[in-house]
């Protein structure tokens, strides 16, 4: 039996073979790249909507409470120049990148601030409303995630092999809505779980911070390690909801099983993507020089994050069959 493991291990592909097939695959699926260039191509060219009124209006209110004679010089100075930091990176919000979700969204290079210089000039459109901020930013993420789901999907079917890649077109859909309602009851259980966790882990850290400001300190990273390693556990959810249709609960559960089975090698590859994503967007972002050959670099980001995506996808799937055959025959001998 210990001999059957050996060979299953090895037949496995390595972290660098995962990649590769990641990009081959999207070489031979350019059409996955559409989405990502859509999106990117709409933030770069297409009208923004500015929180810069919303923006000055909370500074307008910041000076009001704490105007610069009632604090020490050097203070006021710091003050001055941290309000007037925020008021210019204000001018370069656009609440349209929301669409692109955090952690799981669709990968696009210009979901951050926006450029400062394009070669059209957009329309910009100010938002005087928080309320109205709220409503269009809960609508925009919304639609973020259904745009993730038929992105994620449609890479989980040109991934796929066996009974998974039988799928017809109204399963396709079908599970695209699936995937959709996952994602959106998974973004409101973290929410949940953020507030929950933030209230008492803010106490103790106050409470702490008495004693000890270090301590305090200490205490506050603790958390924040505690959440990126429920986060890390939980990194190959979606590849289980768009690959094998799993419950949030059962994708998390095989999730946290692939990485306790192959944890070494599930580190490296998912430390691989992280960094080598970094690392892309840090150099495309230098190649920005407010011309149409940017344009390019939406094209090679792209290209490039969707083969990574898909990496993960073919680590997922290779993976999460040769662990769940040792939990089963685990079962089978005890």
């Amino acid at each position: 039996m210990m001999i059957q493991k050996s060979e299953k291990q090895r037949k496995l592909p390595g972290i660098s073979a995962t990649l590769a097939a990641g990009f081959d695959l999207t070489t031979k699926h350019l059409w996955l790249t559409l989405i990502p260039i859509l999106l990117d191509t709409f933030f770069w060219l297409g009208p923004r909507l500015s929180m810069q009124l919303l923006i000055d209006q909370v500074i307008a209110q910041l000076q009001a409470l704490m105007p610069p004679d009632a604090i020490s010089a050097t203070m006021a100075e710091q003050w001055t120049a941290m309000l007037t930091q925020w008021s210019t990176l204000a001018a370069h919000t656009n609440l349209f990148t929301s669409l692109s979700v955090p952690l799981v969204g669709v990968p696009t290079l210009l979901v951050g601030l926006t450029p400062e210089r394009t070669p059209l000039q957009p329309d910009v459109l100010q938002l005087n409303s928080f309320v109205t901020w709220l409503g269009l930013f809960v609508l925009f993420s919304l639609v973020g995630l259904l745009l993730t789901a038929v992105y994620l999907t449609l890479i989980a079917q040109a991934t796929a092999s066996g009974k998974q890649a039988a799928l017809s077109v109204p399963q396709i859909f079908l599970r695209i809505g699936h995937v959709w309602g996952y994602l959106f009851a998974l973004g409101i259980a973290a929410f949940i779980a953020l507030v929950i966790l933030y209230i008492p882990l803010s106490l103790v850290t106050f409470l702490v911070s008495l004693l000890s400001p270090v301590l305090g300190v200490v205490v506050m990273f603790a958390g924040l390690v505690v959440i990126m390693w429920v986060v890390l556990i939980g990194y190959f959810v979606p590849q289980g909801l768009a690959l094998h249709g799993r419950s949030p609960i059962r994708a998390f559960i095989e999730s946290a099983q692939l990485l306790r089975a192959h944890a070494q090698t599930a580190m490296g590859m998912i430390l691989a993507v992280i960094l080598l994503s970094r690392i892309m967007n840090q150099l495309l972002f230098l190649l920005d020089d407010g011309t149409w050959m940017n344009f390019v670099s939406i094209l090679a980001h792209a290209f490039i994050s969707t083969s990574f995506v898909a990496a993960t996808f073919i680590f997922y799937r290779d993976r999460i069959q040769h662990t769940l055959l040792e939990i089963d025959e685990r079962l089978e001998t005890s």
